[in-house]
Formats: structure tokens, sequence, C-alpha cells
């Protein structure tokens, strides 16, 4: 009976782990996705020190978060959005609009397909 009751909370904890990580995966994306939006925001008005500010803070809240997700994601490009931050920061600087864009559309994307295969869905089970 013991090995019953140990399987039954061994079980339990696993699927709630499992469910923090799919919950704080969800809310890390949609909290970062809103910073670049943000921060995208400011730099077409052309606020450029808010946006510097902006991408401080995304950093920051990228570190944090990133220490939790790589626990439970193993999504070989979510490495990538941490190099692609500090480019921001210089892209800023040098005032490249385009190149702006384009890397922040592509932590976007990296977050959304991160998510997507996070996701609890048939393809991703089988």
């Amino acid at each position: 009976m013991k090995r019953v009751i140990i399987s039954i909370c061994s079980l339990a904890l696993v699927i709630g782990l499992s469910c923090f990580g799919i919950v704080y995966m969800k809310n890390a994306c949609d909290e970062l996705c809103e910073e670049i939006e943000e921060i995208e925001a400011a730099y077409t008005e052309g606020n450029v020190s808010d946006a510097e500010a902006r991408i401080a803070k995304l950093e920051k809240e990228w570190e944090e978060k990133d220490k939790i997700i790589s626990k439970f994601v193993r999504y070989d490009r979510l490495g990538e959005i941490s190099d692609t931050v500090t480019q921001l920061k210089i892209l800023v600087k040098n005032e490249e609009k385009g190149d702006f864009l384009s890397q922040t559309a592509k932590i976007k994307k990296i977050l959304e397909d991160s998510w997507a295969h996070e996701k609890p869905d048939i393809k991703n089970i089988f």
C-alpha cells in the first residue's frame, strides 16, 4: 500500500511541475512579447532613451525568466534571445531601424515558437 501512495504522490508531483512549467512559460512569453512591442513603439516614435531603458529592463527580465524556463524547456533557440537583446542595445545606439525591427521580430518569433513547442498538443505529445 505504501508503494501505491508513493507512486500516486510522485505522479501528482510530476503533473504539478509540468503544469507550473507550462503556465510559467506562457506567462513569460506573453510578458516578454508585450515588453518588446513597447520597445518597438518607443523606438519608432523616436524616443531612443526610453527604448534603451526598456531594453535594459527586458534584458533583466529575460535573465530572471531564463533561469526558470531553462529548467523546464529544452528549446535550442532560447539561447539566441540573450545574444539578440545585446544586439538591440547596439542597434538602438547606431539608429539602424530596419535591423532593429528585424531583431525584435526575431525575438518574438523565438518566444512564440518556444511556446508552440511546449504547449500540450497531440502533435507535441506524439
